[in-house]
């Protein structure tokens, strides 16, 4: 299952979409993102944003600038408690 996606784009036209992804079917989310050219070809395989994959990651947002910098952002539920944390990382 495939939620929540979120496009950012850059003056450029090139963008980049993340989403929470269960491809596993665990109950659990990861956050997804994959990268595109202007002209919407892939430039950059699928990957998995958060680096720690215990409990649910939710609610992407993202930002990537004219130079390219992509920040993405998620809520983060690693130790399973109910409590979110908000997570970012920087490409």
């Amino acid at each position: 299952q495939h939620l929540d996606p979120v496009i950012a784009g850059s003056a450029q036209g090139d963008f980049v979409v993340t989403w929470g992804d269960d491809t596993d079917g665990n109950g659990t989310y990861q956050i997804r993102a994959a990268e595109y050219a202007a002209s919407g070809a892939s430039t950059q395989a699928e990957w998995t944003v958060n680096t720690e994959s215990a409990g649910d990651q939710l609610c992407p947002g993202a930002a990537l600038n004219a130079t390219g910098t992509l920040i993405i952002a998620w809520e983060d539920d690693m130790d399973g408690n109910g409590v979110y944390q908000i997570l970012a990382r920087g490409y």
